[in-house]
C-alpha cells in the first residue's frame, strides 16, 4: 500500500517554503537526511517512477531546493540518465596533480591580479553582453571558489556552483554567507561531465576551467554533451580553454625558455596541447589540455551546440610587459579594454589569448 506523506525540503534562506508530497512504498526506520525531511525513507526502496513524479512536481520550484535534497531526487531517476553514455569516460573527475596543484595556488587569489585579473574583468565583460538578463538561472561548473558566481549573484542572477575540488566548493559556501543579501542559490562538489540536475534545467552554462582539465576528447565531449542536457532551448553555454600557444607566448615573455625542462614542456604543448609538469612547480601549471581555438569549436558542435562566436579573454595584453603600468591608470586600462572587446573575435590572433572561449547556443 502506498503511504503519502507531506515533506518540507529545506531551503535556502531566502526561498519561502515548498511543500512537496513524497510518495513511498512503505516506511523504514532509518531517516533520509532527518535535517531535511519528515518522513523516514530508504532511499533504496523508492522506485524510479516515483521519484520522477517527485522531480515533476519540484522541477519548477528547484530555485529554492537545498542541493542536497536536489541530489538525492535526481541521483536515481531515469530523467538524469538522458545524458549520453555511449562513450567511456574515466573515473575520476581530477588527478592527483591537479589536486595537489589547486592546494597550492588560490584561485581565487590569482583572479584578481596581475594577467588573472585581467582575465575575470575581461571574462564578466564577455559575460555581462551575451548571458540572458537576470533572474536567469546560470549553473557555474567549474566555478571553484565562486569569484564568478558571486559577481552573477549580486546581480540578480540564481547561480549554482559546482566544482570537483572540495576545497573550493567550501570556499565558495563561506563566500556566499557573507554575501548574505545575494547568495548562491546551491553550491555542490560534482562532476561536469555527470551534473545531478534534471534536464532543460539552465537558461546559461559556465564551463570555465572543465574543459582544460579532462584531458581525453572524449571526457570533453561528455562534459560538454552535458551542459547541452542541463540547457533549455536556446539556453548559451560559455566554454574556455587555453590556448595551444600559452606556454609559448608565457615562457618568451617570462624567459622560462632558459629552463631546458620547460622547452620540453613546450615542445609537447605545440606538438599535441598535452601539457605535463614532471616539476611541480606550480608556475608551470598541472596536467592539462591546451586547445587550438579550431578543436574547441569543432568539440561545442560535436557536443550539439551552434557555435555563435569564439573570443579570446585577454587577447594579445596578458603577456605585455607593460600590462601593470597600463592597468595601474584608469585611462589607459579602459583604452586597454576598449581595445581587447575590438579584437575579441579576429580569428587571425585568437590564439594568443591565454584563454580562448566559445559561445555557443543550444
Amino acid at each position: 500500500m502506498l503511504i503519502v506523506e507531506p515533506v518540507t525540503p529545506v531551503l535556502s534562506r531566502t526561498a519561502r517554503p515548498v511543500p512537496v508530497w513524497l510518495i513511498v512504498p512503505r516506511f523504514v526506520s532509518v531517516a533520509l537526511f532527518p535535517e531535511m525531511v519528515t518522513a523516514t525513507v530508504d532511499p533504496l526502496t523508492v522506485s524510479d517512477p516515483v521519484l520522477f513524479m517527485i522531480r515533476s512536481v519540484c522541477a519548477r520550484n528547484m530555485h529554492c531546493l537545498d542541493d542536497r535534497f536536489m541530489t538525492f531526487l535526481f541521483r536515481r531517476t531515469s530523467f538524469a540518465k538522458s545524458r549520453t553514455e555511449d562513450t567511456p569516460v574515466s573515473n575520476s573527475a581530477l588527478l592527483p596533480e591537479m589536486l595537489d596543484h589547486y592546494r597550492q595556488v588560490e584561485e581565487s587569489k590569482r583572479l584578481f591580479g596581475g594577467a588573472g585579473e585581467l582575465e575575470r574583468v575581461r571574462t564578466q565583460d564577455i559575460l555581462s553582453r551575451y548571458l540572458p538578463p537576470a533572474p536567469a538561472t546560470v549553473f557555474d561548473i567549474g566555478g571553484a571558489a565562486g569569484v564568478h558566481a558571486l559577481w552573477l549573484a549580486e546581480r540578480g542572477y540564481g547561480v549554482h556552483l559546482f566544482d570537483a575540488v572540495p576545497h573550493h566548493v567550501e570556499q565558495a559556501r563561506a563566500a556566499s554567507k557573507e554575501q548574505a543579501q545575494h547568495p548562491l542559490v546551491s553550491c555542490s562538489v560534482g562532476d561536469a561531465r555527470n551534473i545531478e540536475r534534471p534536464d532543460a534545467s539552465a537558461d546559461a552554462i559556465l564551463l570555465l576551467g572543465p574543459l582544460y582539465h579532462l584531458i581525453e576528447r572524449a571526457d570533453r565531449l561528455q562534459a560538454l554533451k552535458e551542459a547541452h542536457r542541463l540547457l533549455r532551448p536556446g539556453g548559451r553555454l560559455f566554454a574556455a580553454t587555453v590556448s595551444r600557444f600559452a606556454s609559448l607566448l608565457d615562457g618568451l615573455s617570462r624567459d622560462l625558455v632558459s629552463d631546458p625542462v620547460f622547452v620540453e614542456i613546450l615542445e609537447q604543448d605545440l606538438r599535441n596541447g598535452q601539457h605535463r609538469n614532471p616539476t611541480h612547480r606550480p608556475e608551470y601549471f598541472t596536467t592539462t589540455i591546451f586547445h587550438h581555438p579550431d578543436e574547441l569549436q569543432q568539440e561545442m558542435q560535436e557536443a550539439g551546440f551552434q557555435v555563435e562566436r569564439l573570443v579570446g579573454i585577454e587577447g594579445p595584453a596578458w603577456f605585455m610587459s607593460s600590462l601593470q603600468s597600463h592597468w595601474q591608470v584608469p585611462q589607459k586600462r579602459q583604452l586597454l579594454l576598449e581595445l581587447l572587446r575590438k579584437v575579441e573575435e579576429d580569428r587571425t590572433i585568437l590564439g594568443v589569448s591565454a584563454h580562448p572561449m566559445g559561445i555557443g547556443r543550444k
